[in-house]
This record gives structure tokens, C-alpha cells and sequence, in this order.
């Protein structure tokens, strides 16, 4: 194979432009691989009802003292690892749909100069901020602010709310595209652990409710 052909080749993997890609490939394939995950978990967490939460036994209930302690223990214990799964697939979606996101997010503001060159990606006060005036501090702020604006719909803007100064700036569409699909996410993985919690709390009641049952049937006379 001809040495010029080798060289220009090799010329082109390490060019400037090569490490561009790259780094680009880089970060989107770890979103991909976020949001690929944060669709699993959605989709488990649609599938979830308060039927996980109360235990189903066939046959006519227990009525000897022993039994009906055993039933409710039985209960208590599986609505206990209902509503740690529940906690643990809230914390995986906090994890891939918020923070590695956000992660990603914040790579392109504090390396800009090479993602995305061109005007500032945050603003304050109507005037662009430099990546050079940011503290890590403030952008995570600024991050945690987007996730809430997302998950709590307009409520922020509807009442003027919000605890950072900081925000997208608007001539940097690129970036401004990005933000507003992060709170368009933080939004639906706000809306999954509302409804994953609000599922264990009508759950529970009904655990309750089977243990009441059973807890009257054991103090009943003959029992």
C-alpha cells in the first residue's frame, strides 16, 4: 500500500477535525445510551400499579391466629420490597434521566470553545455569560433549576419562580434546543415518580386495609 496514502489516512484520524467527531461521538453516545434507559425505566414505571404493592393469595383467607399472623407478616413484607423497587427505579431515573443528561449538558458549556463555538450557551440578566465567569457551583444550580422548570411544568414561570440568575442564552439555538429537551425529560421523569409514589401510597392503603381485615377476623370469637 502506497506510504502517502497510509500517511494521509493517519493524517485524518488525528486531525483536528477527527478529535471533533469523536468528542461529539463520544458525548452522544453516552445520552444515547441515558435516554435509552430512562425509556426502560418509563415504560416499567407505567406498568406499575397498587396491585404490585398488595400480595394476592388464592384460597379463602386464614382464620387461625397462627396463620392470620403469618398472612399479615407475608403482606407487610412484600409491600416493604414493593416500595424499595419503586425507590431504587426512582433513584435509576433520577440517575440516567437528570444527572447523566446534565452531565452531558454541562460538558458543553464549560468546554463550548470546542463544542459548539459561537455565542454564549448561558445568559444572566439579558447578557451573555462567559464560560470564564462560571463557577461549577452556579451551573450546577443552573441545572438543577432546568430540571425543576421541566418537572414542574410552568409553575416556575406562572409564579416567578426559580433560584438561579442564570440562563439559556437564546441566540445560541443550538444549546437553547438542547435545554429545552432537558426540561421536556426532567418533565416526564417527574411525572414517572409522581405516579410511582402516588401507586405505593394507594398500595399501601389497601395493605392496610387487608391487614385490618384480617387482624378483625383473628379477634373474632372461636379464633
Amino acid at each position: 500500500m502506497d506510504a502517502s496514502f497510509i500517511d494521509q489516512v493517519s493524517a485524518g484520524l488525528t486531525s483536528t477535525s477527527a478529535y471533533y467527531v469523536y468528542s461529539w461521538m463520544v458525548l452522544a453516545g453516552v445520552l444515547m445510551v441515558s435516554l435509552v434507559s430512562a425509556r426502560f425505566l418509563l415504560r416499567i414505571a407505567r406498568t406499575f400499579s397498587e396491585a404490585d404493592v398488595l400480595r394476592r393469595f388464592p384460597g379463602p383467607p386464614p382464620v387461625r391466629s397462627e396463620a392470620v399472623d403469618r398472612r399479615i407478616a407475608e403482606l407487610r413484607r412484600h409491600a416493604d420490597r414493593a416500595a424499595a423497587s419503586v425507590a431504587m427505579r426512582a433513584i435509576g431515573l433520577i440517575i440516567v434521566g437528570l444527572i447523566v443528561p446534565g452531565a452531558v449538558i454541562a460538558t458543553l458549556v464549560l468546554h463550548q470553545d470546542w463544542f459548539l463555538p459561537g455565542p454564549s450557551a448561558l445568559a444572566t440578566n439579558g447578557m451573555a455569560l462567559p464560560v470564564e465567569e462560571l463557577g461549577y457551583a452556579d451551573l450546577g444550580i443552573f441545572l438543577a433549576d432546568q430540571a425543576l422548570r421541566g418537572g414542574l411544568a410552568d409553575s416556575f414561570e406562572v409564579f416567578g419562580l426559580g433560584f438561579s440568575p442564570i440562563e439559556n442564552n437564546p441566540g445560541n439555538l443550538t444549546y437553547s434546543g438542547i435545554i429545552l429537551g432537558y426540561r421536556i425529560l426532567a418533565g416526564a421523569v417527574m411525572l414517572a415518580i409522581l405516579y410511582l409514589m402516588m401507586r405505593v401510597m394507594i398500595g399501601r392503603r389497601h395493605v392496610h386495609q387487608a391487614i385490618q381485615r384480617l387482624e378483625g377476623s383473628q379477634s373474632a370469637p372461636g379464633n
